[in-house]
């Protein structure tokens, strides 16, 4: 029974991939550059109200961490016969993993990311009922109740694999 526990049924590991987001990260960035070289260098002020020279550097380097921060991070979900666990990297250091005890339902449902909560990343429902959102594109996502009330959905690309997983989750005993 042990090797059976350890069977994986479903994993999957999404990156962010949103090409509209890399775009305004790197037009961003690209405007700090060129008011910094037209202000530092070309000593012509950038903007009607230009800030000073040296806030270029925390400006670009807070876009450039959330730029590195969104191109390392990936959300990782599992499920077993025995729990389903998800990890949101870099932002969680491991696993949280749900056993089948601590879950009342799970199922794979269609979801508004912007209209349920705010849009995609690590979120909580704007009316506070959805509870929170692990999600990094799309509009499906494996929802779980937890037996404590608290809800949580994990966004997937694939719904219908995670849908044949969650059948065997819920009728192993």
């Amino acid at each position: 029974m042990e090797k059976m526990e350890k069977k994986i049924l479903f994993l999957e590991v999404q990156k962010q991939n949103q090409k509209w987001i890399w775009f305004l990260i790197i037009a961003l960035c690209g405007t700090i550059l060129f008011g910094a070289v037209q202000q530092i260098i070309f000593n012509k002020p950038f903007g009607t109200h230009p800030m000073p020279d040296w806030g270029f550097i925390p400006l670009f380097g807070l876009l450039a961490l959330f730029g590195y921060l969104l191109m390392g991070s990936r959300l990782y979900t599992e499920i077993r016969r025995d729990s389903i666990s998800y990890r949101y990297a870099p932002f969680h250091k491991s696993a949280n993993v749900l056993t089948r005890d601590q879950i009342s339902e799970c199922y794979v449902r269609f979801y508004s990311p912007v209209r349920e909560f705010g849009g995609w990343g690590m979120r909580t429902a704007l009316n506070k009922k959805n509870g929170k959102a692990y999600n990094v594109s799309g509009k499906v996502g494996i929802q779980l109740e937890l037996k404590d009330g608290r809800k949580i959905l994990i966004g997937t690309n694939k719904g219908k694999e995670a849908e044949q997983a969650l059948k065997i989750f819920r009728k192993t005993n």
